[in-house]
């Protein structure tokens, strides 16, 4: 009887390739798509727009689900020194600065990519409306 080989795990550089160029197509083609309900997908942005969910209204699911993971993931970091998991790990002093650090800059990172989603679709509403 022959012994199967294992399965090798998938190459991690190719895998962030395609990964980071499907991300391209999306934030550089997202904004050429004229979808009907523009003004919604700016109110959805200027509400719920550090989660993605004008990104998910607007059928762009790559740049919704990294922002919603990003600010998930960055609301987790915050919260390590101040949950159980934290207080299990002893994350105290000089550990608990930097998961609050990193936390606070994805967080600050989802409300720009946030804020300028929104700009840009105010720019295009305005713009179609001239």
């Amino acid at each position: 009887m022959q012994e199967l080989s294992p399965v090798r795990p998938a190459n991690k550089t190719l895998t962030m390739i395609v990964l980071v160029m499907a991300f391209i197509y999306n934030v550089v083609f997202g904004f050429l798509r004229d979808p009907a309900g523009q003004k919604t997908a700016l109110r959805l942005g200027c509400t719920c727009g550090f989660v993605g969910a004008h990104n998910f209204y607007l059928h762009r699911p790559l740049p919704a689900a990294g922002q919603a993971l990003l600010f998930e993931v960055g609301l987790l970091f915050c919260l390590i020194p101040v949950t159980g998991v934290g207080r299990v790990n002893g994350v105290t002093g000089e550990d608990a600065r930097v998961f609050l650090a990193a936390g606070f800059s994805m967080l600050g990172g989802v409300l720009l990519w946030a804020g300028h989603d929104v700009l840009e679709l105010r720019r295009r509403i305005k713009a179609a409306e001239k």
